[in-house]
């Protein structure tokens, strides 16, 4: 299926994780190769050569959620955008690459998906706003529950928006937009 741009992509992962997402034609050249990469639950973090030749310093987006497809495809989509993304399965593992400085930054944004392995995103969310260093990090919530109650208490463990899976590329290049206020910046 496509329409206006985007191609459609189903992704069956078992279970109840898989879901059609619209990856617009720009981005889906990317994943063929980049679907086919190790995800051995280490992160993955890229970046893009400045005009130096040298890693240029951009914003830098964690993503936490347990489904590679759904890494990647925020992964690519941020990366042609010019974002450093730095990706992990779960919540647990995240923290402890913080914590263990395997990061020489805080995200300016993170994606964190609500029903991960050992800690949910909402458990994750309350535990990085309860350290002041976060307070600057946007945190925005992802899954595939729509519910009113979901919404609240994402709002109420300190995340600045919600988006529903499935989703398309420019959905997420929009909500990171909107949350880091980098409108005209980004297509």
């Amino acid at each position: 299926m496509r329409h206006s741009g985007y191609a459609a992509l189903r992704v069956n992962e078992g279970g109840e994780k898989g879901g059609d997402y619209a990856v617009s034609r720009r981005h889906m050249a990317s994943l063929p190769a980049c679907m086919g990469e190790a995800t051995s639950g280490n992160a993955r973090v890229a970046g893009r050569m400045g005009s130096d030749g040298g890693l240029s310093m951009s914003k830098l987006v964690m993503v936490i959620d347990d489904s590679p497809t759904v890494r990647k495809i925020i992964e690519v989509s941020l990366r042609r955008e010019g974002f450093d993304v730095v990706s992990y399965p779960d919540g647990v593992e995240a923290l402890r690459a913080i914590t263990t400085g395997q990061l020489n930054r805080l995200p300016d944004l993170l994606f964190l998906d609500i029903e991960l392995p050992r800690m949910n995103g909402f458990e994750v969310a309350r535990h990085l706003r309860s350290q002041s260093r976060w307070d600057q990090t946007a945190i925005v919530m992802i899954s595939r529950r729509d519910g009113i109650i979901d919404r609240v208490k994402a709002r109420l463990a300190g995340t600045q928006a919600y988006l529903t899976k499935p989703f398309t590329t420019q959905m997420v290049i929009n909500v990171v937009a909107t949350t880091l206020g980098l409108h005209a910046s980004l297509s």
